[in-house]
């Protein structure tokens, strides 16, 4: 394309806000719809284009729309220049306040992120936050979301920054016995095979024998959140991401058996795709969270006797 294209013909403006609005709403007639004119001037535009470019942006698989590989990369590029144009507009205008949209997982987002929120709104005040859950594959929610949270591998075409180490911290009710005497353990592996691999390597780490500490038995479910539940009845001593029982050591529904952690071997990170990992808002949000220190003040283990 010539470099003076767009200012010699300003109607590709146009058409490539329309191309934009049809590659996000995957719909002719949702973008009319966006954009206040009909479906028959969309098409126009978006042959307009396609002859301006002189490339195959979209094409028909049966009755549905799908971009052409070509079609994906000008639509993701676009996606980025009219975003910062929206925040150029509103820096201007006075209206600088930002929204991002952040994917989480059942995990961290009511175990990390949900208790900072306070914090969020004092420190960045002209950032505003949607939440979105995600269950599996967090890159899949990239036309939902701006970023994700995850500590699964980055997936290519993402940006990554990390945020903390996860670690793995020991918690029982209160009520438990005080002495590191046996214990039924609860474990998260529901896997075929041992169970307890995790339990073994922290004790190693504590100075613990495991055989003196497990009483044989174990409680086992899919999930760190059933884990911390467990715990809290009193059925068992589990060892949980330390951000996850923060709460409920805070409030002493649950104390630490010893104040040895273990890294789990997984990571956070804040993920966005790389064409928008200069976006200013997804840059301060991942600055923000990188700033923040592991609450551990109240962590008050049972000492061992």
């Amino acid at each position: 394309m010539h470099n003076n294209l767009i200012r010699k013909d300003p109607r590709l403006l146009r058409s490539l806000q329309c191309f934009e609005a049809v590659a996000r709403l995957g719909s002719l007639a949702a973008a009319a719809d966006e954009l206040g004119i009909t479906v028959s001037a969309i098409s126009h535009q978006l042959r307009t284009l396609g002859e301006q470019l002189g490339e195959k942006l979209i094409e028909k698989q049966g009755r549905r729309l799908a971009l052409t590989p070509k079609g994906r990369d000008v639509a993701d590029q676009l996606r980025t220049a009219f975003r910062g144009i929206e925040n150029m507009v509103n820096d201007v205008v006075g209206q600088s306040r930002q929204t991002v949209r952040l994917a989480v997982c059942s995990s961290f987002g009511p175990g990390w992120l949900v208790p900072r929120m306070g914090r969020l709104r004092d420190d960045l005040p002209d950032l505003s936050l949607e939440l979105r859950l995600y269950a599996d594959q967090p890159e899949l929610t990239h036309e939902a979301a701006d970023a994700f949270i995850t500590a699964q591998p980055i997936p290519p075409g993402y940006h990554a920054i990390a945020l903390f180490e996860e670690m793995l911290v020991s918690v029982e009710a209160p009520t438990a016995k005080s002495r590191l005497i046996k214990r039924r353990l609860i474990s998260t592996d529901v896997a075929p095979g041992p169970v307890d691999e995790e339990w073994r390597l922290f004790c190693r780490n504590a100075g613990i024998d495991f055989g003196s500490l497990h009483d044989g038995e174990w409680l086992n479910c899919s999930h760190y959140l059933l884990a911390i539940e467990l715990a809290k009845t009193g059925l068992g001593t589990a060892l949980v991401p330390e951000y996850l029982a923060e709460s409920a050591l805070q409030s002493g529904d649950l104390v630490r058996l010893h104040p040895a952690s273990l890294p789990s071997g997984r990571t956070y990170n804040f993920c966005c795709k790389v064409n928008r990992s200069h976006e200013t808002a997804l840059r301060r949000l991942a600055r923000w969270m990188r700033t923040l220190k592991p609450q551990v003040s109240y962590l008050k283990p049972i000492a061992a006797e």
